[in-house]
C-alpha cells in the first residue's frame, strides 16, 4: 500500500486524458485468429467430405496453433488496454521527467523506425521509476528532453501506467510556436503596437 507521504506526490486530474492505442499483440491476434480458424474449419470440412484424416490434419494441425496463439494475443492485449484504461480513469498521475528518446529495436521494418520516450520519476521514498511511452512513428525533437510529462499510475503498482505522450508533445509544439511568434515580431513593431 502507498504511505501518506508518497500519496502526496500523486496528483489527481479530472480532465479527459489520452487515448490508448493498439499494440503489436492486438495486430498479431487480429491476423492469427482468422487464419487459424479458417485453416481448422477447412481441415474439418475437407476431412469430412473426403473421409481422410490426413487431409484434415494437414490443414487443422497448423491452424490450431495459430488459433490458440491468436486468442492468447487478443486476451493479453485486451487485458493490457483494460489496465491502462483503469489507470487513466483513476486520474492519479505523477510528473516524470523525459530523459531520452530511443529507437525501438524490437519494432523495425525497412521503411519505418519506431521511437519511444523514456522518462523517470523519483518517489518521495527515493525510489526511481522508469516509464516508456507508446511507440511513435516520428522522432520527436530533442527539445522535449528535460520537460515534465504526466504518467498516470496505479498508486499501489507503478508498473501499471500510461505515459501521456500526446499531451506532452502538444504542449512542447505550442510552446515552440509561441516562441517562434515572439521571435518574429521586430522590437520596434512591439513598441509601436503598445502606443509608445
Amino acid at each position: 500500500m502507498v504511505d501518506k507521504e508518497e500519496k502526496s506526490s500523486i496528483h489527481t486530474d479530472g480532465q479527459r486524458k489520452g487515448q490508448i492505442s493498439w499494440n503489436s499483440l492486438d495486430v498479431l491476434g487480429i491476423v492469427f485468429v482468422p487464419l487459424g480458424f479458417v485453416l481448422c474449419v477447412l481441415g474439418l470440412i475437407l476431412g469430412i467430405r473426403n473421409g481422410g484424416t490426413m487431409l484434415a490434419l494437414a490443414f487443422s494441425a497448423p491452424g490450431l496453433p495459430f488459433l490458440v496463439l491468436g486468442v492468447w494475443f487478443v486476451f493479453v492485449g485486451v487485458r493490457q488496454r483494460k489496465a491502462q484504461q483503469d489507470v487513466l480513469e483513476s486520474a492519479d498521475y505523477v510528473l516524470a521527467v523525459m530523459d531520452a528518446i530511443e529507437e525501438d529495436t524490437h519494432c523495425r521494418s525497412r521503411k519505418d523506425t519506431q521511437y519511444y520516450v523514456r522518462c523517470s520519476y523519483v518517489d518521495p521514498a527515493g525510489k526511481k521509476h522508469v516509464f516508456t511511452s507508446r511507440n511513435l512513428t516520428e522522432r520527436p525533437d530533442d527539445e522535449i528532453l528535460g520537460h515534465e510529462i504526466r504518467v498516470y499510475v496505479n498508486p499501489g503498482d507503478y508498473s501499471v501506467c500510461f505515459v501521456d505522450i500526446n499531451r506532452a508533445l502538444e504542449a512542447v509544439r505550442k510552446n515552440a510556436e509561441k516562441t517562434a511568434e515572439e521571435a518574429a515580431v521586430p522590437i520596434g513593431a512591439e513598441n509601436s503596437a503598445k502606443g509608445g
